[in-house]
């Protein structure tokens, strides 16, 4: 059976991306070496683009689909993209474990002082640094979505109490992570959830208001 299609992949992604994608059938992938290979990719022909980053030059007459290798689609000119009628696609929940990993590493890193711990040893220095366990804890998550569920599945495994918002909630009897979910609150006021938290992990857009409500609640708490 010959390829239906053909799609061009933009050479900043994840490792193992490449295999993963020649498991597809009907599709032929192309790596670009550059952008300038995408480009000509795409004017060559190529009707998909994969990609996360995104430059004006790629929007060619061929171009029907572009799939974001990333959950956030805010580098693309969506009313472009509608207007010549190509289909952008997101990596929504694509991301969510490795994240969510990070996430809870983080975390830990922190509250066992690790990072202090490396220095420390760099130097040859023995400096007792006192610890917490996370157990017991209460962890805020700002945002339940495909992330925030996956970081609040592996804190409640490791013994931490969880409590989210979600702009669209549901019960806690539907929830994977059985986490409770405040009402609604005022972007201006701290919302319950942060006094009752002893950690508190945002799940926002960089640069968004909800991400200056954040921090500010952060600061001032």
């Amino acid at each position: 059976m010959n390829p239906s299609h053909t799609a061009v992949l933009h050479p900043l992604h994840a490792p193992g991306l490449t295999a993963k994608l020649a498991l597809i059938k009907d599709v032929i992938i192309e790596s670009a070496s550059d952008a300038d290979g995408v480009v000509a990719a795409l004017q060559a022909g190529t009707t998909i683009l994969l990609t996360y980053v995104w430059e004006d030059r790629f929007l060619t007459g061929s171009l029907r689909w572009i799939q974001a290798i990333s959950a956030g689609i805010e580098q693309f000119p969506i009313a472009e993209l509608r207007t010549r009628g190509v289909r952008l696609t997101s990596a929504r929940g694509a991301h969510a474990p490795a994240v969510a990993e990070h996430a809870i590493a983080l975390l830990m890193a922190t509250v066992r002082r690790i990072g202090p711990a490396i220095r420390n040893a760099e130097a040859r220095a023995w400096t007792p640094l006192p610890a917490h366990e996370i157990a017991g804890r209460t962890l805020g998550v700002l945002g339940l979505g495909a992330i925030g569920e996956a970081v609040a599945l592996r804190a409640t495994a490791l013994g931490m109490r969880v409590i989210g918002t979600k702009r669209h909630p549901i019960s806690t009897a539907e929830s994977p992570t059985k986490c409770s979910v405040p009402g609604r609150h005022s972007r201006s006021a701290k919302p319950p959830m942060l006094l009752s938290s002893h950690f508190l992990m945002p799940r926002i857009r960089q640069g968004s208001s909800d991400q200056r409500s954040s921090l500010h609640w952060a600061k001032d708490g």
